[in-house]
């Protein structure tokens, strides 16, 4: 289990890899069996033999020897594919597909929809990282409050996206790169709190 603004790197039993993105969560059994349960994010790099199989709240993943992303916290799902091939399944929505190299499944406000990204892109938060094309402002501000653990306030706006990128480095070079371009201002209100508004 990772806190806010921690990642770490884990060894599974069978060699496979996973980086665990800030406030995220992973389990398996003692009795390794190639599954593991993932709320939060997380970058899988799965050595090669049986099926490998991730559990979430509103899908799962199973691939035998691949690298990919996967993103699930509250009502998103999202899984990207960097090497290999992957199988989705969203059980609510009886969807399930494999996805290749730079092929993404998103499952948010109850629609999947599948999305092209340059694989070199895929799993950058690993590095402090974070690339965005028209998401929510909203799912923007809720990674910076993880990475930062900072109370971030601001007007929702559900119309209102991002397309960019910041980095972990500096909480107020961070808020530069996802205000200026949308025309928004921010004041350091504390050192844990900020409030975003429109500019004047």
């Amino acid at each position: 289990q990772t806190d806010l603004a921690e990642s770490t790197e884990i060894q599974l039993p069978d060699g496979s890899s996973v980086i665990l993105n800030a406030s995220s969560f992973l389990s398996y059994s003692e009795d390794w069996d190639r599954e593991v349960r993932l709320n939060g994010e997380a970058f899988f790099e799965v050595t090669k033999g049986e099926k490998f199989t991730v559990i979430t709240p509103l899908g799962n993943v199973q691939v035998l020897g691949t690298s990919f992303n996967v993103f699930a916290r509250n009502d998103e799902f999202e899984v990207a594919c960097k090497t290999g091939k992957v199988k989705v399944s969203i059980p609510s929505k009886t969807f399930s597909e494999d996805i290749v190299p730079g092929q993404i499944v998103a499952l948010k406000a109850d629609t999947v929809k599948q999305i092209q990204r340059l694989p070199e892109l895929m799993g950058k938060w690993k590095t402090g990282e974070f690339y965005y094309n028209n998401q929510p402002f909203s799912s923007v501000i809720a990674e910076l409050q993880r990475q930062f653990n900072v109370e971030i306030e601001f007007e929702e706006n559900k119309e209102q996206v991002f397309s960019g990128y910041f980095t972990n480095k500096n909480i107020e070079t961070a808020l530069d790169m996802v205000c200026l371009p949308l025309g928004f201002e921010y004041e350091k209100i504390s050192t844990s709190k900020f409030v975003i508004r429109e500019n004047e």
